[in-house]
């Protein structure tokens, strides 16, 4: 019986959550010897150009109590964006959006901070589901303009207890 291993990671921008790509360096390639033998694989997805909390673990059924939308494990986000989000797009995310083929889950969207000189505001989003990166589940209107995204919370693991210096708003 193979020993299960977990671990919290901070996921660089730049770096795909992926266990082996050919054009991108991966959040296993971050890793070292010890603990890439332990056989880990990403916990759900972050955008190539989102940083943050990612959890790497070998226990698969762990990884689906934290993915699986019914087991009700919120993942939250912050993003800067281009533009002001509306109460109209808040509502889009409490309905559930339509995508191709599917519709999303229904998340909470949050604006946290509006600077209507820079035309942008700092949203925060809560998701349940975790088989696709937020930005894609929520309406590529939302991450297309974002100049900056991180990955703050996966249920109780929190971002900020393992960074301190980052600051209120998303580095």
């Amino acid at each position: 019986m193979k020993s299960l291993f977990t671990i919290c990671s901070i996921k660089p921008k730049g770096v795909i959550s992926a266990t082996e790509d050919d054009r991108h360096q991966t959040v296993l390639d971050l890793l070292d010897d010890t603990a890439r033998h332990k056989e880990v694989f990403p916990v759900g997805r972050l955008d190539i150009d989102t940083h943050g909390l990612l959890l790497l673990t070998n226990n698969g059924k762990l990884a689906h109590a934290m993915l699986s939308p019914k087991k009700h494990v919120d993942k939250v986000y912050r993003a800067q964006v281009a533009g002001i989000m509306t109460q109209e797009d808040i509502d889009r995310f409490k309905e559930g959006i339509e995508l191709k083929d599917f519709t999303t889950l229904p998340a909470e969207l949050e604006m946290l901070e509006v600077d209507q000189e820079a035309n942008s505001c700092l949203v925060q989003i809560r998701i349940a589901e975790g088989k696709i990166p937020p930005g894609q589940a929520h309406g590529r209107s939302l991450w297309q303009g974002s100049h900056r995204s991180r990955a703050d919370f996966i249920g109780a693991l929190e971002l900020g207890s393992l960074v301190s210096n980052w600051g209120s708003g998303v580095d």
